[in-house]
């Protein structure tokens, strides 16, 4: 079943307000937030109507929702399509300028742009070569210290994801489609058990004719908007684009 604009508008909403301040959304702030044409009871409505259809979930019965994993999936979709993604002018213009900087052979280049992934994205990056399945990460800690990695088996599996990440790579890279920057969520990533992560990944063509990956693993509360952004600049500057 379609959503209707009206709804819509108030998922991509939660979704973006989840997104920025880690609580449940309810209808009175996101009435307040972002000032719709209609009014808390109405928006109260609609998210109920979006929780039966399985977009949204209540955690507890006080509080507001939170996006399923359908409802990241339906806003990755939205965004992109509509290509609405994107980094504030400042950062895509700094992420530009250190990406001029790099002029290294494969190997350190591809570690060195994990670093740099993973200080514009604030999540763990990772890079490599598929054929020589050697892979490079970076930001564990400013990954585990999102507030959505509190528990301890959450971070224990996410450290023996870096333990076979040739693994984990490799299943993913099976499930892409060539020359496009897939976003896979909770469960659809492989990445943990318990569902809890999203990558956003993409291959590349490194500068020797090598290819590689280059990937931002975060919570599925991550800043989609800006992750698919700074792995599409920096396909686009391994490839040679502008």
């Amino acid at each position: 079943m379609p959503l209707s604009d009206r709804q819509s508008q108030i998922l991509i909403a939660v979704v973006e307000e989840y997104v920025k301040n880690a609580k449940p959304v309810g209808s009175a702030e996101l009435q307040e937030s972002c000032q719709f044409p209609f009014s808390s009871a109405t928006i109260r409505t609609e998210m109920t109507e979006l929780e039966r259809l399985g977009f949204l979930y209540q955690p507890h019965i006080s509080s507001g929702r939170v996006p399923t994993d359908t409802g990241y999936r339906y806003f990755v979709n939205y965004i992109t399509e509509k290509r609405l993604q994107k980094m504030k002018t400042g950062e895509q213009n700094k992420l530009q300028e250190e990406l001029l900087k790099l002029k290294v052979r494969e190997k350190m280049l591809a570690r060195t742009l994990a670093k740099l992934m993973s200080t514009f994205s604030h999540n763990l990056a990772i890079t490599g070569l598929l054929k020589e399945k050697e892979f490079f990460e970076s930001g564990m800690k400013e990954l585990i210290s999102q507030p959505d990695f509190q528990n301890v088996d959450e971070i224990c599996q996410i450290a023996e994801v870096i333990d076979y990440l040739d693994e984990n790579i490799d299943k993913l890279v099976k499930k892409m489609k060539p020359d496009k920057v897939e976003t896979f969520i909770g469960s659809e990533s492989f990445f943990t058990n318990s569902g809890g992560c999203s990558i956003v990944i993409s291959e590349c063509l490194l500068p020797g004719g090598e290819k590689g990956i280059v990937a931002i693993l975060g919570p599925k509360r991550m800043e989609y908007r800006k992750n698919i952004s700074i792995v599409e600049n920096v396909v686009r500057f391994l490839e040679g684009g502008e």
